[in-house]
């Protein structure tokens, strides 16, 4: 597999450099739903340029979009990926912009609608690394109905391999939990986990919450299992990986 980027998600995918040579994995681009601008444009340039090179080659281009409220808005039952879609920022019109693209361009090509994968290398200014931080600093301020999903990137690349390795193309998938958890929840597992409490300030606002549906990804890898129980689930992810970011950036 070429894995194209540098940040979190290329790092992590970089043990599958050796398998799947008929694949191409666009890992690089705007991270942050504040991007805009040039920013976007350079990278649908760059999706743009690979999804050629893959059609003349004819490899897989594996296009990482999101799972989030940015791109399904707020929802309140699971979506499904044939659902329609209501971005709710410039980042979720331009992750769809980009998922039209890659379908469009003759290459093979994979859509994978990643919810907030949390794990080593994120940048500070993504969502888990920015709320272990602010917990330390004793001073958190929340949505009061804001949720995420989080999943654990070693999930993503082991969804990423068994995909790749099946061949399946010309898909868009949800790759998530299924289960948001309400971000006062994640607050409070970060305070367990690094042995200390912070003032939380709730906030009133719009709600920024997305459930989506994971039958088809569990459909399509019967092996990958599920979520049992959300709060275990939630309470194990954030010990795992909070002493990353409870000291200093990656």
């Amino acid at each position: 597999m070429d894995i194209i980027g540098r940040g979190f998600l290329a790092r992590n995918l970089a043990c599958l450099a050796g398998r799947h040579h008929r694949v191409v994995a666009i890992a690089a681009g705007a991270s942050s739903t504040a991007a805009t601008g040039a920013d976007l444009d350079r990278e649908a340039d760059l999706v743009r340029d690979v999804a050629l090179r893959c059609r003349l080659e004819q490899r897989t281009v594996i296009l990482f979009s999101t799972a989030s409220h940015a791109l399904y808005g707020s929802t309140t039952a699971p979506v499904a990926e044939h659902d329609p879609v209501n971005p709710a920022s410039a980042f979720g019109h331009h992750k769809l912009r980009l998922e039209r693209l890659v379908a469009a361009s003759g290459a093979p090509w994979l859509v994978l609608r990643v919810s907030h994968a949390v794990g080593p290398y994120q940048r500070s200014h993504q969502f888990f690394p920015a709320m272990v931080r602010a917990v330390g600093t004793g001073y958190v301020r929340v949505h009061r109905d804001a949720a995420r999903d989080l999943i654990d990137v070693v999930t993503v690349v082991r969804t990423v391999d068994a995909l790749a390795g099946a061949g399946i193309s010309d898909e868009v998938i949800n790759v998530a939990t299924g289960l948001p958890h309400p971000v006062p929840d994640i607050v409070a597992a970060i305070e367990s986990a690094l042995g200390r409490a912070a003032t939380v300030h709730l906030v009133d606002a719009p709600p920024a919450a997305a459930t989506v549906s994971v039958a088809k990804l569990h459909h399509l890898i019967p092996g990958l299992g599920s979520p049992r129980d959300g709060a275990e689930d939630l309470h194990t992810l954030v010990h795992r990986y909070a002493p990353l970011y409870s000291t200093a950036d990656p």
